[in-house]
């Protein structure tokens, strides 16, 4: 009898656990994207650069992850775009001030990186970060 009478309160209290967790979600928006300025670590290859960007970061968030790369070629330059996945803007009490978070990609590129001048196309107008001007 008792554990009868314990499983309605279980289903209870399950079902108002999933409807806060919803209405937490619900009020965390959704996340944005914005474009990632980076700059070169290392040339990893012939054909492969290792990239890097930072952007500000809340203890507590899911981590920023890069959501899409665009390569541009034109002659010897080559255009690289990151797009980044941020959290939503943050609405509580985060620990958020000065904190940045570092992004990195390796890309593999279709030419030799030495045969190529690197820009990030994320500034307009683009700005050369490879070799260093």
């Amino acid at each position: 009898m008792r554990r009868r009478a314990g499983r309605p309160i279980r289903a209870a209290g399950l079902a108002a656990f999933v409807a806060i967790g919803a209405v937490l979600l619900a009020g965390c928006g959704e996340g944005r994207e914005e474009p990632l300025p980076w700059q070169v670590i290392k040339v990893r290859g012939a054909h492969q650069v290792w990239i890097s960007g930072s952007v500000p970061f809340c203890v507590g968030e899911p981590e920023p992850t890069i959501s899409e790369t665009t390569v541009r070629y034109e002659g010897k330059n080559v255009y690289i775009g990151l797009t980044v996945d941020l959290p939503p803007e943050p609405t509580g009490e985060y620990l958020c001030a000065g904190v940045e978070r570092i992004v990195n990609a390796t890309l593999r590129l279709q030419r030799k990186v030495s045969d190529s001048v690197l820009f990030d196309s994320s500034e307009d107008p683009p700005a050369q970060r490879w070799p260093e001007p």
